[in-house]
């Protein structure tokens, strides 16, 4: 007759069977963790799905979502842009500090985000100034020049910046900071001089057919009306 397993013998055996129920339970869990992200990084359908559960879950998590800004699927991006615009004023804070962000692509998103916001994106108005005037990328700055009319279309500082950027060195800029000056309202008055001088002293065509709808657009002067005669 065998004499049966000493305490320390089966205490062994107990510990080394827990232990391969621990090992199996934690290959278990990184496996599906590893799949989970597999299917997250192969697939833009799900990334599109968490972009828009994160909107949902309030303003803390926009930080989060504005990182898809950079997804490399179109389709993720959009969504994003989506999401960014419906949550509004929530988003201001985030698209904020993307305006000083040291990417020129992430600066550009949040001005044409801010610019779908619209009205509500008015306390973003300094730094899109600053960048309509200093960013290092042109197509930022020009995207800055379209927003601010869209924003602040009663803003003063506003106002400035496009009667500023009518002496641009790039007849591009002055052509758009005509543009943006006509739909700035009827309290632009203060532009329709600078406006009747760009008319008058642009050399570029298309800069002088900007201020020409500008002046239009800002209804009637008599400075502008002689500007126009």
């Amino acid at each position: 007759m065998s004499a049966a397993p000493s305490p320390e013998v089966q205490g062994s055996a107990s510990a080394g069977t827990r232990r391969r129920k621990w090992l199996a339970v934690g290959i278990v869990v990184i496996s599906a963790v590893l799949i989970a992200w597999m299917v997250f990084v192969l697939s833009p359908e799900v990334r599109v799905g968490a972009v828009h559960v994160l909107g949902r879950m309030g303003p803390w998590t926009l930080p989060v979502v504005q990182g898809f800004l950079d997804d490399e699927d179109g389709n993720v991006r959009l969504a994003t842009f989506a999401v960014l615009t419906e949550a509004g004023p929530a988003a201001i804070p985030t698209l904020q500090t993307a305006l000083v962000h040291a990417e020129a692509g992430r600066r550009g998103d949040a001005i044409l985000i801010l610019a779908r916001i619209g009205p509500a994106a008015a306390p973003a108005l300094p730094k899109l100034i600053d960048l309509s005037d200093n960013d290092p990328e042109i197509t930022n700055r020009r995207n800055a020049l379209v927003a601010l009319p869209k924003i602040g279309r009663e803003d003063a500082g506003a106002l400035t910046a496009l009667v500023r950027a009518l002496q641009d060195p790039l007849a591009s800029m002055r052509q758009l900071a005509a543009d943006s000056l006509g739909k700035m309202g009827a309290k632009a008055g203060d532009a329709i001089g600078p406006l009747c001088q760009a008319l008058g002293d642009d050399a570029d065509i298309e800069v002088r057919r900007a201020t020409t709808r500008a002046l239009a657009e800002l209804g009637p002067d008599s400075r502008s009306v002689q500007a126009l005669v």
